[in-house]
């Protein structure tokens, strides 16, 4: 898992958020997909093992209980800021693809699309 590949999602989220310093909230955003990442992992090594193969499958199978997954940021984030970027992997298939990828490289799985 990159943290080149981080930033990009941190950036495209931050393009969509009102604020000036676009920096700082991406940074923020960053830190609330590296603390969403390690249980996302977990999901896609399930999906994984119930057959699913690429990104877009597993992203749907892991948005079914994505809310979940972001309890954790809430208790160190700013909560408008983890809503935002929950809603972002739920609601937005670049988004949510692209952090799936993350935890698909975290898993160690690889994609196949």
């Amino acid at each position: 898992m990159g943290k080149k590949e981080l930033e990009e999602i941190a950036a495209e989220l931050a393009s969509g958020y009102p604020g000036n310093d676009k920096t700082r909230i991406a940074q923020e955003f960053q830190n609330v997909v590296e603390m969403v990442l390690p249980l996302l992992a977990q999901r896609v090594s399930l999906a994984g093992n119930r057959g699913l193969k690429n990104t877009t499958e597993m992203w749907e199978f892991v948005r079914k209980d994505g809310e979940k997954l972001f309890e954790e940021a809430l208790l160190k984030v700013e909560r408008v800021k983890v809503i935002f970027v929950a809603s972002k992997f739920l609601n937005n298939k670049l988004i949510g693809g692209m952090i799936t990828k993350q935890a698909l490289e975290m898993a160690g799985h690889g994609e196949d699309s």
